[in-house]
């Protein structure tokens, strides 16, 4: 495993990085300067082998790395003992061809999921984004492509459809949620607030209310990870000073590649369990 890490200052610009508590940056720096990451971003680890090394409780450790991995700073596969970072790459580029070479024996060394054929996928595409050199360093670490990965990934992903399909009437009426309780009320309003009352949801339907009230409903549940929504807002203000055409919409489109992304439960499935009384769309504007 390289000795060296490049750890870019800018980190402390980011809005993801500043708002992770003091025990989650303590943790993603240890995942990021850890002696068995490879140069690829990613290990073999377990949630209770890294809290060990830190002298945390599993709990704890848990806790804070669940942080990085709402924000999409940090991937894992728990029953695979996969840990990956996203963006490793992105700082810790490979210096020339030759590192893009050995790129097929560190590869060897991650356990087998979903997460690892995205991981080879990202190789790829950074090797061949980098010139003609590099694709072909490439080339030569991955000789035999990975086609038979991705159709084996397709086929898990078909399978974990037609079960979701299957279950889906179960999974209704278990996850069916009616805002009645006053105090959950509150909480959702506030979360509303703090989220969509920005100029780009100034002007809202009544159908878009309900489409917010739901997402901060489930926000509060933690149903939908906090980095969904804020990349969602994020590329909102990136599209328009704050005030693209029809931003709900936008926003839909933004959070519904982001959990498919991370290979979450669609969004349309996710509202379908969240019911809000009409009245209370009238009467509590997000």
């Amino acid at each position: 495993m390289g000795r060296y890490r490049k750890i870019d200052v800018r980190m402390w610009n980011d809005e993801k990085f500043r708002d992770l508590s003091d025990q989650a940056k303590l943790a993603f720096f240890f995942l990021l300067t850890h002696p068995h990451m490879t140069g690829l971003g990613a290990m073999r680890a377990t949630v209770a082998g890294l809290a060990s090394e830190l002298g945390w409780g599993p709990e704890a450790f848990r806790k804070a790395f669940g942080e990085a991995l709402a924000k999409g700073m940090a991937e894992h596969d728990e029953k695979a003992c996969y840990v990956g970072l996203p963006n490793f790459l992105k700082y810790n580029r490979p210096e020339s061809p030759n590192v893009v070479k050995s790129w097929g024996k560190l590869v060897d060394l991650i356990p087998e999921c979903n997460l690892k054929v995205q991981l080879q996928q990202r190789l790829k595409a950074f090797a061949e984004g980098m010139g003609k050199g590099f694709a072909e360093a490439f080339g030569e670490a991955f000789p035999k492509g990975m086609a038979n990965q991705e159709q084996e990934q397709e086929q898990e992903q078909e399978q974990e459809q037609e079960q979701e399909q299957e279950q889906g009437d179960e999974t209704s009426r278990v996850d069916h949620l009616d805002i009645l309780s006053k105090e959950f009320e509150v909480k959702v309003y506030s979360c509303a607030k703090r989220l969509f009352s920005k100029p780009a949801f100034k002007e809202k339907t009544p159908e878009d209310r309900e489409f917010l009230l739901k997402l901060a409903a489930l926000r509060v549940l933690d149903r939908i990870p906090e980095g969904c929504v804020q990349d969602g807002l994020e590329a909102i203000h990136r599209r328009g000073a704050g005030r693209p055409d029809k931003p709900v919409a936008y926003l839909t489109t933004v959070m519904t590649d982001w959990l498919a992304k991370h290979n979450k439960p669609t969004l349309a499935k996710l509202l379908a369990g969240v019911d809000v009384p009409p009245g209370l769309i009238r009467d509590n504007a997000a």
